[in-house]
């Protein structure tokens, strides 16, 4: 009889561990926190939905303000992620903008100094590395394989008559991560 309550208990224990896992994993998943510079990136109030396609990115271009550079929130919408390249540069820094599923717009350096990627697409919820098996949840930046500290790195921008703005100062002072 007390196997029988051993098992039992042991039983028990198993599935309030697989439970409390569960619970763990529901709640760090749904209330995901998102990058800090995303989190301050502005935010549409009618997010576009999300294919689970592979979307690559449309290189559009630029225009090229004083001190600022511009792209239409517009090709975002359209084409759920852009790429498009830093104008006064002799290096073309490679930026993309997307929208994330909740409805933030972010703009990023489109680099992995890991791999040396310049290249990044959307699946689901997703942004994953053209160039190795590197993968990132799009709002958190929380990494899902290697690589976890090479995402496109964030930058600021604004969002100003349709318009999304990166202040020239931002793109010239952004140095590679180590």
């Amino acid at each position: 009889m007390a196997k029988y309550n051993s098992s039992k208990l042991f039983l028990i224990g198993i599935i309030l561990t697989v439970l409390s896992l569960g619970i763990y994993i529901f709640y760090s998943t749904a209330f995901r926190d998102f990058h800090p510079t995303i989190d301050k990136q502005p935010s549409l109030e009618y997010p576009s939905a999300h294919p689970s396609s592979k979307i690559y990115p449309k290189i559009i271009k630029a225009l090229n303000n004083n001190s600022t550079i511009s792209i239409s929130l517009e090709e975002i919408r359209q084409n759920t992620i852009v790429k498009y390249f830093y104008p006064d540069s002799i290096f073309k820094l490679p930026i993309i903008a997307y929208l994330t599923p909740r409805g933030k717009i972010v703009t990023a350096i489109s680099i992995s100094e890991s791999c040396t990627s310049q290249d990044f697409y959307l699946e689901g919820n997703n942004i994953y590395c053209s160039n190795c098996p590197s993968y990132w949840n799009m709002e958190s930046l929380e990494a899902y394989s290697c690589c976890q500290r090479y995402y496109p790195d964030p930058i600021e921008s604004k969002l100003i008559d349709g318009e999304i703005i990166i202040s020239k100062t931002e793109l010239r002072d952004w140095q590679k991560r180590d």
